[in-house]
């Protein structure tokens, strides 16, 4: 089996590959149909390869939708540009915010089908830059959209769906079993480090977040490979013709989502021993924990060795040992941090056992990671950073308009489209990652073009042209198809070369085009930074800030429900609500890392925020694994008097953890710093609550422990498999005491975060992305 990064590395070679052969393809076919540019005919394939990394038949489908549709609004226009020039701007402007509104729902992810808004905004702005010179023009430009865009669609079909589709359902299930040996290598990372008493540090690996969800989109968009074998069943002993293809679909879905919750709790072991405060943990709690690790990357990587057995499960008690007895030092703030880290460890470590168990057991699996429908924080019709987007947009149209019309710019159409694909994203930072890879990749593909159209003015032969290009279509696919942080400049790379040497596809172009184009980013910019910085601005820190303040009141929320989950019966629908309220919190609490990523895109390589933003996301996510943590060890006991017990410390606090997570949103949302006065006041209030119910337990249990037989005694309870019932409500109540203690840490911590006036040290842009990257739940 070939890496993880062997079958990436393969995937984007194979992609690139494909783009050149259907835009070679495309102009060969444009070439010998007698097309008027052959240009239209390449969109296809550049955003449903490279931008959309889409090129499934809805894909291709809306696309083409979006082309007719932009088409019959600059056809059932032109009357009004010729008679009523205010209704016609007044129309355009209308499409182009309801565009622009459905362009920045799609590119958060929250509506689908980005290629209809994408390809009507092209079209339709387009004709309205022509329409200005003239009608019959408009209609002539709109009319070569309309026919040559479904031929590049058709053709690519053709050749990626039909002839060489790619990934196949062979390739992604290789990429899926890749996965395992990573998750082996993370987790082994931190073995060493534990075991001879040192602080685990953040080890580097191809998997985030952000993979996984990509990944998961690619299965989903390629659901259809599922159904048609793609092997030949006379040397496939496992062949079966009777078996249901949806469930190879099931079965892989499936496990991408158990190896993301694997690598989330790798993550969470290697956070549990950071940073560790105080003279550490005990030399022998380091061992178990060391050989609980090495035990499980052994089950990761399949090796018999890492079947578990007694030496195992004589670890994890070792563990809970110590556990107990940091919570038995009561209020000393060190003994509280380690029993959480300890805590936080073991529930993390026996889910990551769980869930390895569910991989090894394909129906199993299926069956256990059916996902929970999100009932919570479900967006509202109109959301404030796509309206913003879509404002922008129309103002910034209007003016590339009125500056068009003044100054008579032969960029036309370039000019609109650069407005476009700046002022379409929902920040700035966004914009600011298309403006930092738009410049580069237009003058590299100008100069490529620009020195071919030389040398096929010396020799204009056909091979000679596909020879000159096809290489720059390599590099523009191979940009194209890797990571954010270059694959916009490979997008533009293959437009900048389709439309200059796309017009030499016989007759030979001449270069205005090439000027054209570069003179329309250039002003286009110009336009479009200020109305991103001067109109209704939308900077990705001050949306983090609000995320957060929202996903708070959201945690508080989600906290109440499971307290009333504690109090319902197993498998009731009180629980399954609180599960989908955290599901969709874990979405949330993704989406705050992915504006921190787009935070990293600014301009500026050093800035001094008035906010530690690292530390509102960070924080903010740590409190949601105690949550998560909470919910995980609920959904698995099954009586009731240990449900209530691990419930009552929250209830016992519910009041001042209330007003701390209020206070910090209201402080986060108005941008102003939490009063520290009242953060302290609550999270005193809540630790002697916690304090006192500890008192309590102890006193109220110590009775009936001394009535209880020998194997419930507390010297002997460790040792024994089946503690009695009166020490594992004890033992419950305690965890949720642990789970209480650490969300009070954190809450604390992100009251930290936000001080103001120079305290917070600058943030680096590696720093930014090693975070998404790290993507911390």
């Amino acid at each position: 089996m070939a890496s993880l990064q062997a079958q990436l590395d393969r995937l984007r070679f194979i992609t690139a590959l494909r783009f050149v052969v259907v835009s070679t393809v495309i102009l060969v076919a444009s070439a010998l149909a007698g097309l008027s540019t052959g240009i239209m005919s390449l969109v296809p394939p550049i955003v449903l390869v490279l931008f959309l990394k889409d090129e499934s038949f809805t894909a291709g489908m809306m696309m083409a939708a979006g082309i007719v549709y932009g088409a019959l609004v600059v056809y059932l226009t032109s009357y009004f540009w010729s008679h009523v020039p205010p209704a016609f701007l007044a129309i355009i402007l209308l499409h182009l915010f309801v565009l622009g509104y459905w362009m920045g729902q799609a590119i958060r992810g929250r509506w689908p089908h980005m290629a209809f808004p994408l390809s009507a905004e092209l079209v339709l702005l387009s004709g309205v830059f022509t329409e200005i010179t003239g009608a019959a023009e408009a209609i002539e430009v709109t009319t070569v959209w309309l026919i040559e865009v479904p031929v590049g669609v058709v053709l690519g079909w053709i050749i990626l769906i039909g002839l060489w589709p790619s990934p196949t359902a062979k390739d992604l299930k290789r990429l899926v079993k890749a996965v395992r040996p990573d998750c082996a290598t993370l987790l082994r990372a931190s073995i060493t480090p534990v075991s001879q008493g040192h602080a685990a540090t953040f080890a580097a690996s191809r998997l985030s977040l952000k993979f996984f969800g990509d990944t998961a989109r690619l299965i989903n968009q390629n659901a259809a490979r599922f159904r048609r074998p793609d092997h030949d069943p006379d040397h496939d002993p496992d062949h079966d013709p009777d078996h249901d293809p949806d469930h190879d679909h099931r079965v892989i879905i499936a496990e991408l989502d158990a190896l993301t919750e694997i690598y989330a709790n790798i993550r969470y072991i290697q956070r549990a021993f950071e940073d560790l405060p105080g003279p550490g943990l005990d030399a022998a709690v380091r061992a178990a924990a060391a050989r609980i690790m090495a035990t499980l990357a052994d089950r990761l990587d399949g090796r018999p060795e890492g079947d578990p057995g007694p030496g195992l499960q004589a670890d994890y008690r070792l563990i809970e040992q110590a556990d107990r007895a940091y919570i038995a030092a009561g209020s000393d703030l060190t003994a509280r941090r380690l029993a959480a880290r300890l805590t936080g460890f073991a529930v993390a470590a026996r889910s990551l056992e769980r869930y390895i168990a569910l991989i090894d057991a394909p129906d199993d699996l299926v069956e256990a990671m059916a996902p929970a429908e999100p009932t919570a924080g479900r967006a509202p019709l109109l959301q404030a950073d796509s309206l913003k987007a879509a404002t922008k947009l129309v103002f910034g149209v209007l003016i590339g308009l009125i500056v068009f019309m003044v100054t008579n710019l032969p960029a036309s159409a370039y000019l609109v489209i650069s407005i476009l694909i700046v002022l379409v994203q929902p920040n700035i930072g966004r914009a600011h990652l298309r403006i930092r890879l738009w410049f580069p990749g237009v003058l590299m593909g100008s100069l490529w073009a620009l020195a071919g159209l030389s040398v096929l003015s010396a020799m204009p032969h056909f091979g000679i042209y596909l020879v000159w290009l096809l290489p720059g279509l390599m590099l523009a696919g191979y940009l194209g198809t890797g990571p954010d942080r270059v694959a916009y400049m490979g997008i533009q790379l293959a437009a900048a070369m389709a439309t200059i040497l796309g017009m030499a596809v016989y007759p030979i172009g001449n270069v205005v085009s090439a000027e054209d184009r570069v003179l329309g980013a250039v002003v286009g910019f110009m336009i479009a930074l200020p109305v991103y910085h001067l109109i209704w601005p939308n900077h990705p820190a001050t949306m983090l800030r609000r995320s957060v303040a929202g996903n708070l009141r959201e945690l508080q929320l989600a906290l109440t429900s499971l307290c009333r989950a504690g109090s319902a019966a197993p498998g009731s629908s009180t629980e399954k609500d609180a599960e989908r309220h955290i599901a969709a919190l874990k979405l949330q609490i993704q989406a705050d890392f992915g504006l921190l990523y787009d935070y990293s895109y600014m301009l500026t390589k050093r800035v001094r925020p008035a906010f530690d933003y690292h530390a509102i996301a960070r924080e903010a996510g740590l409190i949601y694994m105690q949550l998560w943590c909470l919910e995980q060890v609920l959904a698995r006991r099954r009586d009731p008097d240990e449900r209530r017990s691990l419930v009552a410390p929250i209830l016992a606090v519910e009041a001042p953890l209330t007003a701390i997570y209020q206070t910090l949103a209201a402080s986060l949302e108005d941008g102003e710093r939490a009063p520290a006065a009242d953060i302290q006041a609550c999270v005193d209030a809540a630790q002697a609550q916690l304090q006192s119910l500890s008192m309590a337990l102890a006193q109220g249990d110590r009775a009936q422990m001394d009535k209880a037989p020998a194997d419930e005694a507390p010297g002997t309870a460790m040792a024994a498999d089946t503690p009695g019932p009166a020490l594992r409500n004890r033992m419950e109540t305690e965890y949720g005491m642990n789970a209480v203690s650490l969300m009070l840490f954190h809450l604390a911590r992100l009251g930290e975060a936000t001080l103001a006036d120079g305290a917070v040290q600058p943030l680096k842009t590696a720093q930014l992305v090693h975070l998404y990257e790290a993507a911390d739940q």
